[in-house]
């Protein structure tokens, strides 16, 4: 019985050498500069053979030959993710500087009307000509339609939180690891002024009210402790005079939750690991009622998804 045991161990041995050995030209290359046990090692832990690591002292995937993604612009997006790798540009434009349109002398990000030229004054749009419509009245029936939403849906997020559990389901067949979720939570006015040239108080725009009720703590916190999950970064920008009103608007776990991992840049993210390769997956939430919300999620190059789901009264369900 001892015998075959030991029958047993020599075969399988011989099997695990015979895949790592596949490539015998390479490994008698490096024999012939290094014993086998070095050839057969794998120094920096990332799966690939020394032997057949192009990068032996950094770790990086097979598919690169143990090397590590390069990041020609040094934006922080690795060049296969990244839509413009000679040029630096934020994640939010996936890697690519932002553009001017409208050659007005305002980026796109910062211009409320970037296909029109116009003043900084304005936002980046056109000077707004006479209107005879009362802005004031307008303000006035948006402040108490949104008194009405957050009346009528002040717990809402326990049904959102139910939401919260599948929308990275459209995903999952793409079996991505160190996920880092981009995810914007508010939106500090329209994106050009109104066709009545009232612009709009970011405290009465109604989707706001249900992004911060949908990206609750407990969603943030639950998606944040998931395996696949790398860390979670918002692309709204917060300015520090902004948030006694925030403090206002949003519920107190999340305005805490924001405070605390708010950064020096304005930004807000809660990261595991800075340093660490991750996938990101950008997500844009549009809610056509509390009820219906489309969710589209992107990693900006392999996969576009698409997704609308709708409230029963019990359980969310997509519309085909």
């Amino acid at each position: 019985m001892r015998i075959y045991y030991t029958l047993l161990f020599l075969f399988s041995l011989f099997l695990m050498q015979a895949q790592e050995t596949i490539d015998q030209d390479a490994l008698k290359k490096c024999r012939k500069e290094l014993n086998k046990k070095t050839c057969l090692s794998d120094e920096d832990g990332d799966g690939v053979i020394f032997y057949l690591d192009q990068c032996p002292k950094e770790k990086g995937p097979v598919e690169n030959k143990g090397c590590p993604w390069p990041d020609k612009d040094k934006d922080g997006i690795i060049d296969q993710e990244d839509n413009c790798p000679d040029l630096a540009g934020p994640a939010e434009n996936y890697g690519c500087p932002w553009s001017d349109t409208d050659n007005d002398g305002i980026l796109d990000n910062e211009d409320k009307c970037p296909t029109v030229k116009g003043f900084i004054e304005y936002g980046g749009c056109p000077k707004p000509k006479s209107f005879t419509r009362d802005c004031g009245a307008i303000a006035k029936q948006d402040s108490l339609d949104m008194m009405k939403l957050r009346a009528g849906y002040k717990e809402i997020d326990k049904i959102y939180n139910q939401l919260s559990k599948k929308i990275l389901e459209p995903i999952n067949k793409y079996h991505l690891k160190n996920i880092r979720l981009y995810i914007k939570l508010i939106d500090w006015g329209p994106s050009c002024l109104t066709g009545d040239g009232c612009d709009q108080n970011w405290k009465h725009i109604q989707s706001n009210y249900l992004s911060t009720k949908f990206w609750n703590k407990t969603t943030l916190e639950k998606l944040y402790n998931r395996k696949d999950i790398n860390g979670i970064f918002f692309s709204t920008k917060f300015w520090p005079e902004i948030f006694p009103e925030l403090k206002e608007f949003v519920d107190p776990p999340l305005y805490n939750y924001l405070v605390k991992h708010y950064k020096k840049e304005r930004t807000i993210s809660v990261l595991k690991n800075d340093k660490e390769q991750y996938q990101l997956v950008i997500i844009s939430m549009y809610f056509e009622n509390p009820h219906q919300i489309r969710v589209l999620m992107t990693d900006s190059n392999r996969f576009y998804t698409d997704t609308t789901y709708t409230y029963d009264g019990k359980t969310w369900n997509t519309i085909k």
